[in-house]
């Protein structure tokens, strides 16, 4: 779809897989030259902690932040013509340091920017409380139904057969991620890629002997979306009938510039996963529980 736009833009550092259809690349400052706050990990923290990180290696001057780009194209895009100025200046102006400084004042701990700033390895606040949703939760009981009956019978209904595989081969196609790659975005590092082919095909060691498949053979994954070929490697940490491909691989696309992906390209699995395979209880695309045939490749 990306390929059919008639104008695309894109805010990114690299020419990948999907900037490649871009008309205009606009690239931001890189992570290590900007300032870090975590919000969305600090959700899954075991204690509650504050860290404020400035940025480990100096920007240049002709660099912007990607808040900075999305600011001036959002002032250009949407504002009057006589008030994108104002607009884009006002964006500037209120930037994330300051809002991080408003909303931590706002906190119940008594903390700022400044503080945070003055202690590099963060605040800890102690161990996480319970309790805070007490009395919030608008349910007779006072608690969250994780399970509604409703939803636990149309789940038995319909997610339950969808996930017994394709019915010649029985395998289901589920991914993974990797300790040294995000995503796909470290793969054009060469201290990250280094080393055995982390693109690879977990097969159970029953289903490997079923399909006469050892570790470093080549293996090819169909369904009804389409096919790739990966080595496999055969271990007992699957469940039989389960195969497992890791997510962000496939750097081999015409267009892309990323050398070092390119040379570990590996595959992508998003070529064998189908926009018609739902989460049908959510309506959301589902990534696992794939039905695939998996045979090897002479």
């Amino acid at each position: 779809a990306l390929g059919t736009l008639e104008h695309m833009v894109a805010v990114d550092l690299y020419l990948n897989e999907t900037t490649r259809h871009a008309h205009v690349l606009l690239p931001p400052a890189p992570p290590l030259a900007r300032p870090h706050y975590d919000l969305a990990l600090n959700a899954f923290a075991v204690r509650n902690v504050a860290k404020y990180a400035e940025p480990a290696v100096p920007g240049s001057p002709a660099q912007r932040h990607d808040w900075e780009i999305l600011a001036e194209l959002g002032g250009r895009a949407l504002a009057p013509r006589p008030l994108r100025r104002l607009v884009t200046r006002a964006a500037r102006a209120l930037r994330p340091e300051r809002v991080l400084d408003l909303l931590l004042r706002l906190g119940p701990h008594d903390l700022t920017l400044a503080r945070l700033r003055a202690t590099p390895h963060g605040v800890d606040l102690g161990p996480l409380q319970p309790g805070r949703l007490a009395g919030r939760v608008a349910t007779p009981d006072g608690r969250i139904d994780i399970a509604p009956e409703a939803f636990v019978r149309e789940a038995r209904n319909r997610l339950l057969p969808e996930a017994d595989g394709d019915g010649a081969s029985g395998l289901v196609l589920i991914g993974r991620r990797q300790s040294r790659s995000n995503n796909s975005w470290m793969h054009n590092s060469r201290r990250l890629v280094k080393g055995p082919a982390r693109c690879t095909l977990l097969v159970h060691p029953e289903d490997a002997e079923a399909r006469r498949l050892l570790t470093g053979d080549l293996a090819e994954i169909g369904s009804a979306a389409g096919s790739v070929t990966v080595p496999v490697e055969v271990t007992d940490s699957m469940r039989p009938g389960v195969v497992s491909l890791p997510h962000g691989w496939g750097h081999d696309r015409e267009g892309s510039r990323l050398g070092v992906a390119r040379a570990h390209a590996g595959a992508s699995a998003n070529d064998v996963t189908s926009e018609l395979h739902l989460d049908t209880l959510s309506g959301n695309a589902a990534f696992n529980g794939l039905p695939v045939t998996v045979r090897r490749r002479p």
